[in-house]
């Protein structure tokens, strides 16, 4: 899906936390970006507890390498 660029818009804002290495959202602050079998995911971790097998309970750790790229 592609959508139109809005720098205003919070929804497609994401901000790196220096202490957890995660990356989360400035309009959904506790949804961190999360991974699982290769597919990018929004895991809401306020709900941690209520998730199923393979919901993460903390946050991912996210790097940004000297090839311009993010890994985990």
């Amino acid at each position: 899906m592609i959508e139109e660029k809005v720098l205003e818009d919070p929804s497609q804002q994401w901000y790196w936390n220096e202490k957890d290495g995660s990356l989360r959202n400035a309009a959904n602050p506790d949804y961190r970006l999360d991974m699982i079998t290769g597919w990018l995911y929004l895991a809401n971790l306020s709900k941690a507890s209520q998730g199923g097998i393979g919901f993460p309970t903390v946050a991912r750790k996210w790097f940004y390498d000297n090839t311009s790229a993010l890994t985990t």
